[in-house]
């Protein structure tokens, strides 16, 4: 009796321990479906973003072959526009580029592309020295092709830039001297009339065909990102595109781009200073996060399930606080009166505290998520 009473015993702890692991192995797995579908959502949106960038780059390319070949205002004015595009969609792209990939790192270095605080006096003039930089120098610089453009980069400061798209914003747009509005240079500092206006274009035209060969012709990268998000599982998917987001969140968006000029109340420290474009470069990073929960509405075709719907599942309470927070730095930024150099000191201020402080809420949101998900 004693005998049956211990083997009972015996079955009934070990049936016990055998349903508590598969329990817990459930719980790890309880959305695998759901985050499947989210893959093939974020890979469709991503391929959608990706592909706009690298049209609008041909574009800003091409405009500005143009513009090398007939230096008039027309071309000139095409150049800027399509800079404006391009550094939008590459905005709306930025996120990704804080995911850790393993197999897969993504070019082009955010130190070739997008540091926006530059020593003017390297490349070009300024209203206090005519004669600065590079483009002015013939004698130490007396060749400006691709390969020398991207040799200088950074030579003896972090902020001595050849590349990247505020090297560009600054041909394009000149010194900002107007505390209300964008560089003022004029399409005659490219004219063919004499050396150094012949300079300018030459560099113009190696600094835009180094950003051509990073998002346009150096794409395999892509393909291999795709690749390695299809091959991981759901944990390992959720955990790097989440941590990438709140990271882009905090570090580039509420951070460098609100908090830094916000505390120094310094115009150099404004992202789009030249083209006084950093209004709709807080409107380009929202969209990068409302896309990376909700989707894009612009692509045609489109899995139907978006991470919002997991997030839905997971805690309804909490999606709806993440979509109110979302909405709320769309409404600040919209109703942002002028452009992001004078609301560094006018009313306009604390909208750029108020946002920042809702982007993370959003990104605390997410953390929330993540612990809800059992990934740490």
């Amino acid at each position: 009796m004693l005998t049956n009473r211990f083997i009972l015993s015996f079955l009934f702890f070990s049936l016990l321990t055998l349903t508590s692991c598969k329990k817990e192995k459930n719980s790890d797995t309880n959305y695998s479906y759901q985050i499947s579908k989210v893959k093939s959502s974020f890979i469709a949106n991503n391929k959608y973003i990706f592909g706009q960038h690298k049209a609008s780059t041909i574009k800003l390319k091409n405009s500005i072959s143009s513009f090398n070949s007939q230096p008039i205002i027309t071309f000139f004015n095409f150049s800027k526009t399509n800079w404006v595009s391009s550094y939008g969609y590459f905005n709306q792209s930025k996120p990704i580029f804080y995911m850790n990939f393993n197999n897969s790192p993504l070019p082009p270095n955010l130190d070739q592309i997008d540091i926006s605080k530059m020593n003017i006096e390297y490349v070009d003039y300024s209203s206090s020295n005519p004669s600065a930089g590079i483009i002015n120098n013939p004698v130490q610089y007396p060749v400006l092709s691709y390969q020398e453009i991207i040799n200088l980069h950074q030579i003896g400061s972090p902020e001595n830039l050849t590349l990247g798209y505020h090297v560009l914003e600054f041909l394009l747009w000149g010194e900002d001297l107007n505390a209300s509005g964008p560089g003022a240079r004029s399409n005659i500092d490219f004219s063919t009339s004499d050396v150094i206006k012949n300079r300018r274009r030459t560099f113009l035209v190696s600094t835009t065909q180094f950003l051509y060969s990073q998002v346009v012709t150096d794409n395999s990268w892509e393909k291999q990102i795709e690749d390695e998000i299809l091959l991981m599982d759901g944990k390992e998917f959720i955990k790097k595109t989440f941590n990438g987001m709140i990271e882009f969140i905090e570090q580039d968006f509420a951070d460098q781009t609100l908090l830094t000029p916000y505390n120094s109340q310094n115009i150099n420290d404004e992202l789009s200073k030249f083209s006084d474009n950093t209004i709709n470069d807080l409107k380009n990073k929202n969209l990068a996060i409302k896309y990376f929960i909700y989707g894009n509405d612009s692509i045609e075709v489109q899995n139907d399930y978006a991470l919002a719907d997991l997030l839905e599942e997971v805690d309804h309470n909490k999606s709806t606080i993440l979509l109110s927070e979302i909405n709320n730095c769309t409404n600040i930024i919209n109703s942002i009166q002028g452009d992001f150099d004078a609301a560094l000191t006018n009313g306009e201020r604390e909208k750029l505290k108020q946002i920042s402080d809702s982007l993370y809420r959003i990104s605390a949101i997410l953390k929330e998520y993540l612990s809800d998900l059992n990934i740490n």
